[in-house]
């Protein structure tokens, strides 16, 4: 049996939220290199060759970065890795679509999947999944960008279907766009986890700028949506949108949504960045919504409790919003703040300004947003997840932080001659980076020791 790589952090993420079965999967057994050490080695009709066979296919370019152009999508039906190393582009030049995946076990790691596209005159169902359609498959994404993806219907750059499960690791997807789900769309049946995504400035004209999910289930963590839009602006998701004939479940957290929306020019109602319709049980816990255009609707069928997160400076609606028998539940220890209506999360949960840095990087696969001191987030948590967005152990001090971001323990510093307080020079966002960063490391230290043990 194989288990694909993941970071420490996402492994542990990863079993948690699916069981160690769920990674397994047969080695192929057959193996297969594209190129032969040349940039002119490394052709489509050597790509093709590689994959015929299915099996594990690695590339030999002789060159630090390589991009493959294709002629036609690739239609597999075998189980099949693609394994890039992080140096192979491979695009369809914005004229159909990359790869039909069916029925098997696929892995794509190490690659950019750029400019595939599912639209024009074409059978409704080559509308779907500008890079990559998955019918009935067990799919992995790991360590892939997917880059200006186009699906006329749904899943911009990836569509899965018939009780597919797809699982997306260090994914990171800008300029993806589709009717629904900018970056993936998926139909019923579908389970889809996804840890470590960087989403930012994905479309989904009607609904879900990045994800849009029919699915039975569907878990979100350790994961950035930034600037995805809609142009449908009544609770549609400008990040994400979930929404069942069956029974869904939905769990995100240690995730950070900021700056989510509709399109300049949209009608004066709202798109939040999360939306929700007919989810019995949602949950979102330990993360972060700041300046959406709103943050949170719950539609009808659907409860989202809401546990350790910060809804905070929606920019034009409530930061809150339900409709038709939609309800948001208080799980406690949230803050909310500002919007344009006063706790529209409801009256139990605190109304304070949670004193937010700008989004930076701060240590981690993806930009978090840090707590700046004073923050009244700071150790007034309880129950959060073992580490925050970035990897950090929590919790840092007494108790655990809201929201996505667990911040350092300040600098005591003795006072100095005369018993004077001494000067402290004051952080800006580059030396909290660099602070942050050497918290993430020595937090990942930490827990290498606690696994080694």
């Amino acid at each position: 049996m194989h288990i694909p790589f993941f970071p420490h952090r996402a492994r542990r993420g990863i079993a948690a939220a699916l069981g160690s079965a769920a990674l397994a999967c047969t080695v192929p057994a057959h193996a297969a290199v594209v190129g032969n050490g040349t940039l002119g080695s490394c052709t489509e009709a050597a790509l093709d060759s590689a994959l015929s066979g299915g099996g594990i296919v690695t590339f030999d370019c002789g060159e630090p970065a390589t991009t493959i152009v294709l002629s036609g999508p690739k239609v597999l039906t075998a189980a099949t890795t693609i394994d890039g190393g992080g140096k192979i582009t491979l695009t369809a030049g914005g004229a159909f679509r990359l790869f039909q995946l069916n029925n098997a076990a696929y892995t794509f790691t190490g690659l950019s999947l750029t400019n595939g596209q599912a639209v024009g005159v074409l059978a409704p169902e080559d509308k779907y999944g500008g890079a990559i359609y998955a019918s009935g498959s067990t799919l992995l994404l790991d360590k892939v960008t997917l880059t200006g993806n186009v699906a006329e219907i749904s899943g911009g750059a990836i569509f899965a279907s018939s009780s597919a499960n797809v699982t997306l690791s260090e994914v990171t997807a800008t300029g993806n766009r589709a009717g629904v789900g900018g970056v993936i769309g998926t139909g019923t049946g579908v389970t889809l986890l996804v840890s470590e995504l960087v989403a930012q400035g994905n479309h989904g004209t009607d609904g879900g700028g990045a994800i849009w999910h029919r699915g039975v289930a569907l878990t979100v963590q350790l994961s950035l949506f930034t600037g995805n839009t809609v142009d449908d602006t009544y609770g549609s998701g400008g990040a994400i949108f979930v929404t069942s004939t069956a029974t869904t479940t939905l769990a995100i957290a240690n995730s950070t949504f900021q700056g989510n929306g509709r399109t300049a020019g949209g009608a004066p109602t709202f798109a939040s960045a999360l939306g929700v319709a007919n989810v019995p049980s949602g949950t979102v816990t330990n993360s972060t919504f700041v300046d959406n255009v709103a943050a949170i609707f719950s539609g009808v069928g659907s409860t989202l409790t809401l546990k350790n997160t910060i809804v905070s400076s929606s920019t034009a609606a409530a930061n809150c919003v339900t409709d038709s028998g939609g309800a948001i539940a208080d799980g406690g220890n949230n803050l909310q703040y500002g919007g344009t209506a006063a706790q529209s999360c409801g009256a139990s949960i605190p109304d304070q300004n949670p004193q937010l840095a700008a989004l930076a990087n701060n240590g981690g696969f993806s930009q978090t947003m840090a707590l700046l001191a004073g923050s009244p987030a700071i150790d007034a948590g309880s129950g959060c997840p073992a580490t925050d967005q970035r990897g950090v152990a929590r919790p840092i001090g007494p108790a655990c932080d809201i929201g996505a971001f667990e911040a350092p323990l300040p600098v005591v510093v003795p006072p100095g001659p005369g018993g004077q307080a001494a000067a402290i020079p004051a952080l800006d966002g580059i030396g909290l980076a660099l602070l942050s960063a050497l918290v993430a490391g020595m937090g990942l230290l930490r827990r290498r020791k606690q696994s080694a043990e």
